[in-house]
């Protein structure tokens, strides 16, 4: 073999070798590229589980707080609802322990008893309590749709429902409804005398020196009658302008009468004192017709 075949074949195998180092570099890379894309591959499914994972947590965490919540309030209700229950059981037999009716509605379907309560007449179950304390006065108003009651701490009026439409802090004497229940009329324990509207405005004030005790409208809302027990006289107002009309001696001094009250024509007044003596006054000239004892006390 001479020497420039010799050079040659070293050439080729130089070359082939460069050849092979070339093939080795080009699979390494290849093998690197391969790793680094399945790794990331990897990484992107493990981070893609990972918030989905995170995900269902928060979803399963709120679900448990709703239901937590949803629970709470299911047991607050219960509670509430037992403890109305026994508000109600003890109102009814507050309510249906009745020694006396203090006062009916006019179409009877409601009574306020002794004990204090607003009472359904047609199943004795109580509507609500009313006043505060005992009770010393109640009436209904002729439509029934209002109710007037004196307590220890003052006045109170009501709805049909026994919801409480306003209070007064003072202690009436007496309390009265006209006959078309658009007004009350307040006798207050100074001896003031107030008319009210439906919803407890004063509109007047009866312009008087003289204490009264007790009153009564005429049958047809146009006159106030007043007692004043300290002057032994009875007054006549002007109902709608609280405008004096006539005054007269009326019974005896000093007594408050049981009764006091126009006749059905709203011609003649009544009133009974102690020892069931009645007396009777024309209405119109304050003239005494008659004096009789119906019977002794």
């Amino acid at each position: 073999m001479n020497a420039s075949d010799r050079l040659s074949r070293e050439g080729a195998a130089e070359q082939q070798g460069r050849s092979l180092e070339a093939l080795e570099r080009a699979a390494r890379l290849a093998e690197l590229r391969s790793a680094k894309r399945t790794r990331t591959v990897v990484v992107l499914v493990a981070s893609g589980a990972l918030l989905l994972m995170a995900m269902w947590s928060l979803a399963a965490y709120q679900q448990w707080r709703e239901a937590e919540a949803s629970a709470q309030l299911a047991m607050r209700a219960r509670e509430e609802a037992v403890r109305r229950a026994d508000e109600i059981e003890e109102l009814y037999k507050r309510a249906t322990q009745v020694r006396g009716i203090r006062a009916t509605s006019r179409n009877r379907d409601k009574y306020v008893s002794d004990a204090g309560y607003l009472v359904d007449a047609t199943n004795n179950k109580p509507i609500a309590k009313l006043g505060d304390g005992p009770i010393y006065l109640a009436t209904f108003s002729p439509d029934s749709t209002l109710l007037a009651v004196v307590s220890d701490n003052g006045m109170f009026l009501y709805d049909s429902s026994g919801a409480l439409i306003l209070s007064i802090n003072d202690v009436p004497t007496n309390v009265l409804f006209s006959p078309d229940s658009q007004n009350i009329v307040v006798v207050r324990r100074n001896g003031a005398v107030s008319i009210l509207d439906r919803i407890g405005r004063t509109l007047r004030s009866l312009e008087t020196a003289r204490g009264v005790n007790t009153a009564a409208i005429s049958p047809d809302g146009k006159r106030l009658l007043t007692q004043s027990a300290a002057a032994g006289e009875l007054q006549i107002w002007d109902f709608q302008t609280g405008r004096l009309l006539t005054r007269f001696r009326g019974g005896p001094r000093d007594e408050v009468p049981g009764f006091l009250g126009f006749s059905a024509d709203g011609a003649k007044i009544a009133a009974k004192y102690t020892g069931g003596q009645m007396s009777i006054w024309n209405a119109q000239t304050g003239v005494e017709e008659s004096v009789f004892t119906l019977f002794t006390e």
